[in-house]
C-alpha cells in the first residue's frame, strides 16, 4: 500500500498539497520589523532529515498550541520556498511556510530519537563545516567563566564563556548570552563537583582571527543540560 505522506526528502514547491509526518525538535519566536513576530519550528521525520518551518504572525495562534516539541504530528498543505539567509537551522535545500489552509494532526510516535547531527569537535575548529549552517554540539562543561553583565542594544544581557570538551579531551571555546548563559552557570553551580553535560543545539559557529568557536544564534538555539538521551550515555561511559 502508498504511504499516506511523504518524506522531507521528495518534497518540492510544485505544490502545496504534501502531508508530512514529523517530530517537532525546536520551537522559538523570533522577530523582525519586515515580518513581526513569528513562530519558527525545526521538525524532522523518520529518516532523520530535518526542515525549518515557519508561522507568519497572523497564524500563531491558531497553531502554537498543536506543535508541541517532542511530539509527533501529520502536517497537510503547506507552501515550500528555497531555504536562504545566514543561520540556517537545517540543511534542507526549502523551508516550509505554513499558510491559511495547513492542517496539524495528532499521530502516533514513530521514534523517541532526538535526530541529533552532532558535529566533532576537530571539524568546527579546523574550519571543515560551512559557518552559515547551524550546527548539534555536545562536550562536558569545563573552565567556566563568570557571568557577566552588558549592555546590548541598550538594553542588559547576561554573558558566560566556557569551554567543552569532548571524549577524547579536545576542548572548545563557547559563548552563551542571555538566559542560556544564566541556564549553564546555574548548572554548574548546582552540579556540586558532578560533571554537566551541555548539548547545544543550533549552534552558531564563529570564527576570529582564524580561531573557531560556537555561541547561540539569539533564540534559534537550545540549550539542554545532562539531558536523558543515548548520546550523552554514551559519551559519560567514553
Amino acid at each position: 500500500m502508498a504511504a499516506s505522506f511523504a518524506f522531507l526528502r521528495d518534497i518540492r514547491p510544485y505544490k502545496t498539497s504534501w502531508r508530512v509526518q514529523v517530530k517537532v525538535l525546536h520551537s522559538w519566536r523570533q522577530y523582525t520589523n519586515l515580518t513581526g513576530e513569528t513562530l519558527e519550528l525545526v521538525v524532522a521525520d523518520a529518516q532523520g532529515m530535518k526542515i525549518h518551518a515557519s508561522i507568519k504572525k497572523d497564524l500563531v495562534s491558531k497553531y502554537v498550541n498543536h506543535l508541541p516539541v517532542n511530539e509527533w504530528r501529520f502536517i497537510e498543505t503547506f507552501a515550500l520556498s528555497h531555504a536562504s539567509g545566514q543561520f540556517r537551522p537545517t540543511g534542507h535545500l526549502y523551508k516550509m511556510s505554513f499558510v491559511t489552509g495547513t492542517t496539524v494532526l495528532r499521530c502516533d510516535p514513530v521514534s523517541d530519537s532526538s535526530y541529533l547531527s552532532l558535529a566533532t569537535f576537530p571539524n568546527i575548529l579546523n574550519g571543515d563545516l560551512n559557518p552559515y549552517m547551524l550546527i548539534d554540539v555536545m562536550g562536558q562543561v569545563v573552565n567556566i567563566g563568570e557571568l557577566e553583565t552588558l549592555e546590548a542594544n541598550n538594553k542588559p544581557t547576561t554573558k558566560l564563556d566556557f569551554e567543552l570538551r569532548d571524549e577524547n579531551d579536545e576542548r572548545l571555546s563557547c559563548t552563551l548570552w542571555g538566559s542560556f548563559a544564566q541556564q549553564v552557570f546555574n548548572a554548574c553551580d548546582a552540579a556540586d563537583g558532578a560533571r554537566v553535560i551541555c548539548l547545544i543545539r543550533f549552534a552558531k559557529i564563529k570564527a576570529y582571527k582564524g580561531v573557531r568557536s560556537i555561541s547561540n544564534s539569539f533564540d534559534a538555539t537550545q540549550v539542554l543540560i545532562n539531558p536523558p538521551i543515548p548520546e550523552v550515555a554514551a559519551f559519560v561511559t567514553a
